[in-house]
């Protein structure tokens, strides 16, 4: 997928941006002001909570614990661990007022957009549509949703669903 990277770098770079697109952020053991985390790793807090770096600790029972270091991220690997990101890209709404379907079958993955049929005819603009075919469903579906985070990350559908979200 990217030249002049391993296939460690690229796996756990494409699995630190999974984790981040389910709404996890990595703490590190000591922060950026050089404060000691309690349970340094992969977490997000529950929806609402407000603190502060010095009062983390009351908030314990609010956080969602994934894992402890990037070695540990197993999207690419665990079906339990990518299908919620496939549900969660299903959820997603495009500018052209669908959604995104992922379609997983034998060793191949794609994701469109479910106006596609629109587009082809010329009704609505392209917005996007995608297949990876590997080895395996488990290792197509990977990086399918690989790319179609970083296309999201990217995109201006993104920009659309986060403001209608607030």
């Amino acid at each position: 997928m990217e030249a002049g990277k391993s296939d460690k770098e690229i796996i756990i770079h494409y699995n630190k941006m999974f984790a981040e697109f389910m709404g996890y952020k990595y703490y590190p053991f000591v922060d950026d002001a050089g404060i000691k985390q309690y349970n340094p790793g992969w977490k997000k807090y529950k929806e609402g909570h407000n603190f502060t770096k010095m009062n983390r600790l009351q908030f314990k029972d609010e956080e969602v614990y994934l894992c402890r270091n990037n070695n540990q991220l197993a999207y690419r690997t665990d079906w339990e661990w990518l299908m919620p990101v496939v549900e969660k890209i299903e959820t997603l709404r495009s500018v052209a007022g669908g959604h995104f379907g992922v379609h997983i079958s034998s060793n191949s993955c794609s994701i469109q957009d479910t106006k596609l049929h629109l587009a082809l005819e010329g009704k609505i603009p392209f917005v996007y549509f995608n297949e990876t075919v590997h080895d395996t469903k488990r290792t197509a579906t990977w990086e399918e949703v690989a790319k179609f985070i970083s296309w999201w990350n990217n995109s201006p559908d993104k920009i659309l669903y986060e403001q209608e979200k607030k």
